[in-house]
């Protein structure tokens, strides 16, 4: 897990003899600019809109990933063009990554809210028709031994459920990691599948925008795998602690991505996705090294706190802003 300074200058062309070179020196260029140019109130600053973009070339998945950001700054026409894209990405892959500003969500179920009077109904839910977030949460629970990924703590709820002498046989001892209550952690937040309204509508009418930069960043098939309730599949959860899980959300904590992925032989079960993994990490990383947080917060604070658009027109930006993820 990491976490970062909220800004950090661009470092020394990745690609200077690459096809990229010509994409990332206009984002050096514009930091460069930046503390002479001028931006409008609830936009990105233009300082942080060239290390978005510089950072978002330089971490994207090689190929077509890179391909697509290093297209987009060239095909931007000015400094404009570059912060108008740069807020784009800003909106519909970092803030919609968030999941208190995604849209709405149901909140992750309690730990202690399933039955676990018999434990032999936990294991009960494992059929792949059955994906719901109650039905997740078991499943990944079964799957990551009935503890929090991160911190490896037990699950509060099941450990109360076992006898002492289930308690003892325990692999690794419950005094040696401890407990915790846990939720289901969804890596691609569930508002992806969610339009506007907060009803889910089926794909083609689902987060378009966010949608869009999830397949420009090399991975296509995102739309078909994590459509309507398949957004709930193992291969997009997590079991974490509380904690752990808000941070995951908050884009403050990211877990390293290791090069291959077991099945946990024992139960069969998926393991958490390492392209999904991946994502996150790219979008925690970006927004950390950019400073873009800061405008996310700004500006979901202030749509929170603007009840009632201004007649002269200068809530457009902000409306725009609060928009840009559901929007084609």
């Amino acid at each position: 897990m990491s976490k970062l300074r909220s800004s950090t200058p661009l470092p020394t062309d990745p690609f200077p003899r690459s096809a990229y070179h010509r994409a990332y020196q206009r984002c050096i260029d514009l930091e460069t600019a930046a503390p002479n140019l001028n931006y409008p109130q609830d936009s990105l600053s233009t300082l942080v809109s060239s290390r978005l973009l510089g950072h978002l070339l330089r971490l994207a998945p090689p190929g077509n990933g890179q391909g697509h950001v290093a297209r987009d700054i060239e095909h931007a026409k000015g400094d404009d063009g570059m912060m108008r894209l740069a807020e784009f990405y800003a909106n519909t892959f970092i803030r919609a990554s968030v999941k208190r500003y995604g849209g709405t969500t149901a909140p992750s179920e309690h730990a202690s809210r399933p039955s676990f009077e018999d434990v032999r109904e936990f294991y009960m839910d494992t059929q792949e028709s059955q994906l719901d977030h109650r039905t997740a949460k078991r499943r990944a629970l079964r799957r990551d031994g009935y503890r929090c990924s991160i911190t490896g703590k037990y699950d509060v709820s099941y450990i109360e459920s076992l006898d002492e002498t289930q308690v003892d046989a325990l692999d690794p001892p419950l005094e040696s990691v401890g407990t915790a209550h846990t939720n289901a952690a969804h890596i691609i937040p569930e508002a992806t599948t969610t339009n506007i309204n907060g009803k889910n509508k089926g794909g083609a009418k689902q987060a378009p925008g966010v949608w869009a930069v999830l397949s420009a960043l090399g991975h296509p098939e995102l739309p078909l795998d994590l459509e309507g309730n398949k957004i709930h599949r193992l291969e997009n959860i997590m079991t974490m602690n509380l904690e752990c899980h808000a941070l995951f959300d908050d884009l403050r904590l990211w877990p390293g991505i290791p090069p291959t992925i077991a099945f946990n032989t024992r139960t069969g079960l998926p393991p958490p996705s390492p392209a999904y993994l991946a994502l996150h990490a790219l979008c925690c990383e970006v927004s950390w090294l950019s400073g873009a947080e800061e405008y996310i917060e700004n500006i979901q604070r202030r749509t929170d706190e603007t009840r009632v658009l201004a007649n002269d027109g200068s809530s457009a930006t902000l409306l725009s802003n609060a928009l840009l993820p559901w929007m084609v």
